[in-house]
């Protein structure tokens, strides 16, 4: 409704694209058939026209997907020093020539990515785990990130003895494949670390997205943009705009401003979790002024881009029967993980 109703006011108006926080297959990951279930069904065909841009929350380190912890152990597809130079490991400019493994259903189809069949589904941007995509017309970059690692024990929803021991098995069993699989996760958040430190130093771009999954509570208090922004030259600060988009927690808010602007996004809860008490639903929208400067165009609680949660009646018992089988990450969950406070972006060109 949001995008028919800005194109009834623009007809120059043009979705661009969309960014997804993570938990996007609740509630243990991507498995086949979930991309036309979960994702064209749910969203349509207009929306799925365009490129979306998505990271990996810790549900979808869940057993419908194993092999997204430890890829080595029998990877799917690898990108080598002979192959650096295809498309699907990163064509003529790679930004690594080293061996790197890859076996999960959530990513891109040419990375072995399952539902390769389903209308639009190449437009589900998922090249790796953690990645930069740059848009020059609109001075803009993206910063995609995974710190996974920093909810070991809620991956799949509540940690790797059950919706994640499918990928512990994966790594190898027992102690040695909880190990493993940590050792995993904690290389994906090395290699976000390093690409997050070496894009802010040479801050290329005026506008900036950091697109991750949690919270700064989350993840032992590190703060994307502020992690960023203390990498970016002195000079740059002031001429640049650096968003941080994330969710876990299944609401929108605000978590800081600059200026009388929302800068810190928390926008949770596109993959559908979890009851009546994450309100409200929704999602950002931002878009560039005539000077090719992101700007804020609706977020919480303006009503275009808020809605109710469970609109068919199943918020209105509280949370569902099996949110509390599948996670700790509710309140009203006895093993709830998290603080005590009671996911997805759209952008769009005028």
């Amino acid at each position: 409704d949001y995008v028919a109703e800005r194109k009834k006011n623009n007809p120059n108006s043009q979705l661009l694209f969309v960014l997804a926080v993570g938990d996007n297959f609740y509630w243990v990951g991507a498995s086949k058939g979930r991309f036309k279930d979960t994702w064209l069904d749910i969203y349509g065909a207009e929306l799925t026209s365009v490129p979306w841009f998505a990271v990996m929350g810790n549900h979808d380190y869940g057993n419908s997907d194993p092999g997204s912890g430890c890829p080595f152990v029998s990877p799917r597809f690898e990108c080598t020093p002979q192959t650096s130079g295809t498309p699907a490991c990163g064509g003529a400019k790679p930004y690594s020539k080293c061996y790197q493994a890859y076996d999960s259903n959530a990513l891109n189809v040419d990375k072995g990515g399952v539902d390769g069949d389903v209308e639009n589904r190449n437009n589900w941007h998922a090249p790796d785990y953690t990645f930069y995509y740059s848009i020059p017309k609109l001075d803009f970059e993206l910063v995609a990130m995974d710190w996974n690692v920093e909810d070991f024990h809620g991956l799949g929803g509540d940690g790797p003895d059950k919706s994640a021991s499918e990928l512990k098995a994966h790594c190898g069993g027992g102690e040695e494949g909880e190990q493993a699989l940590n050792e995993s996760l904690t290389a994906i958040k090395e290699a976000s670390t390093k690409i997050m430190q070496e894009r802010s130093c040479k801050s290329e771009y005026k506008n900036i997205a950091i697109l991750g999954h949690y919270p700064d509570w989350s993840q032992g208090g590190v703060d994307f943009r502020r992690m960023y922004m203390d990498g970016m030259p002195k000079e740059k600060i002031s001429t640049s705009k650096v968003y941080n988009f994330f969710g876990h927690t299944h609401i929108q808010k605000c978590f800081s401003e600059e200026k009388g602007e929302c800068v810190n996004f928390l926008t949770g809860g596109g993959g559908g979790c979890c009851g009546d008490g994450d309100t409200p639903g929704g999602f950002v929208a931002i878009s560039w002024d005539a000077s090719v400067t992101q700007v804020v165009e609706c977020f919480a609680p303006d009503a275009r881009c808020s809605v109710g949660k469970f609109a068919d009646g199943r918020g209105s018992r509280g949370v569902g029967p099996d949110v509390c089988e599948h996670t700790i990450d509710d309140p009203s969950c006895p093993a709830y993980a998290g603080p005590q406070v009671n996911h997805n972006v759209t952008l769009f060109a005028s």
